[in-house]
């Protein structure tokens, strides 16, 4: 489980994704601590099941960081990056993200 969350904290520090990053924290610190917990978040990110994605984070939905949408748009941003990281480098990813960034947006 080490690999894919390596590359996913730095691919959401290359598109400055604060918020995801902190929602990956929080779930690798859970699945230090919680051996049920580990199963299923390595399951999600080894096998990249983006189905179970939600249900992986859901145990977070209560907190002060989730206020406002940042919960959803958290996940959302993990997903897209599971995807995204299934078939390309880090660096890849990153400026795939930024290529669409500034299509999108200028």
């Amino acid at each position: 489980m080490e690999e894919p969350i390596r590359k996913l904290k730095q691919y959401f520090v290359g598109i400055n994704k604060p918020s995801a990053l902190e929602l990956l924290n929080k779930a690798e610190k859970k699945a230090n601590n919680d051996i049920r917990y580990f199963l299923q978040l390595n399951q999600v990110l080894s096998n990249n099941i983006t189905h179970s994605i939600t249900d992986v984070f859901s145990s977070f939905l209560n907190d002060e960081a989730c206020i406002g949408g940042v919960h959803e748009n958290s996940v959302n941003t993990i997903e897209q990056a599971l995807s995204e990281l299934g078939g390309m480098s880090v660096l890849e990813a990153i400026n795939a993200y930024q290529e669409r960034y500034k299509q999108t947006y200028t």
